[in-house]
C-alpha cells in the first residue's frame, strides 16, 4: 500500500507538471525494477503480475488526477 501511495503521488506530480512521455518512462523504469527484483528473488507469479497491475494503476490514476488539476497558469 505504501508503494502504491508513493506511485500515486509520483503520478500526481507528473500529471500536474509534466507530460505523457515522462509517465511512460517512469512506468517502464518501475516495471523493469520490479521484474528484476522478482526474478532475483524467484517470486514471479500470477500474484506478482496482479501487484504490478495495481502499481501501474496507482501511477496512472495519479497522472490523471494531476492532469485534471492542471490549470492554464501551470502551462
Amino acid at each position: 500500500m505504501v508503494v502504491a501511495a508513493v506511485l500515486f503521488l509520483g503520478g500526481l506530480i507528473i500529471g500536474k507538471h509534466r507530460g505523457l512521455l515522462e509517465l511512460i518512462i517512469v512506468s517502464a523504469i518501475a516495471t523493469a525494477a520490479l521484474l528484476v527484483l522478482w526474478l532475483a528473488r524467484d517470486e514471479l507469479s500470477r500474484f506478482s503480475l496482479a501487484v504490478w497491475f495495481g502499481y501501474m494503476l496507482a501511477l496512472q490514476s495519479g497522472f490523471l488526477v494531476g492532469g485534471y488539476m492542471r490549470t492554464q497558469e501551470d502551462d
